[in-house]
């Protein structure tokens, strides 16, 4: 077994539903993530930096690098990814957004 079969053991750990993870659509794919909330009525958004968003990360395993503005369903809410923050193999740690607004709430 090499270092790769180690880390792909890994993931497939994180990544199981009976544990961390959690059923999501990613560009209307179902995948298995993680949820990691990081931040409500961030300064900025996609558009200005006058406006605010809410920001969170989740961590998943996709066959291609993720793509700016790709979209993810997770609780009947859609969020779009805005950067790759980790990579490690196929698994990625992405920021997303969600309620961008021109000011604050």
């Amino acid at each position: 077994m090499n270092f790769k079969d180690v880390l792909k053991e890994d993931n497939d750990i994180f990544l199981n539903a009976n544990e961390f993870a959690e059923t999501i659509l990613y560009n209307g794919i179902e995948r298995t993530a993680i949820f990691e909330l990081a931040e409500q009525n961030k300064k900025g958004n996609s558009f200005d930096t006058d406006g605010y968003s809410d920001v969170q990360y989740f961590y998943v395993q996709l066959d291609k690098k993720p793509k700016i503005m790709d979209e993810i369903q997770y609780n009947f809410e859609t969020y779009q990814v805005t950067k790759i923050v980790e990579k490690d193999n196929d698994f990625y740690k992405v920021e997303t957004v969600i309620n961008e607004r021109p000011f604050h709430r």
